[in-house]
């Protein structure tokens, strides 16, 4: 009977609670796979520093680089990996 009570009661304060999604999170989801670049973060996250890059031959095919590029947010840190040539089927991975 308690544990009853106590589920109806969080329940009911959970439903009541007005959250709200963090304005980076609505950045995050602005930007789109296989489409957005360096220029897109910089515009939506206000010309973050960068804080580490490198370029990694991540790829099986030796003709492909990724280049990982760590930003500085005052949320905390973001890490993207960019792609440095061309999208082909052969790249992906599955």
């Amino acid at each position: 009977m308690k544990v009853l009570l106590f589920t109806l009661l969080f329940v009911i304060l959970a439903s009541t609670v007005n959250a709200q999604i963090p304005d980076w999170f609505v950045k995050l989801k602005r930007l789109q796979e296989f489409a957005s670049n360096e220029k897109d973060i910089e515009i939506l996250f206000n010309s973050p520093k960068v804080s580490y890059t490198t370029f990694q031959d991540k790829i099986r095919s030796g003709d492909t680089w990724m280049k990982l590029t760590r930003y500085e947010l005052p949320e905390g840190e973001l890490e993207v990996l960019f792609s440095a040539g061309k999208c082909s089927d052969q790249n992906i991975k599955g």
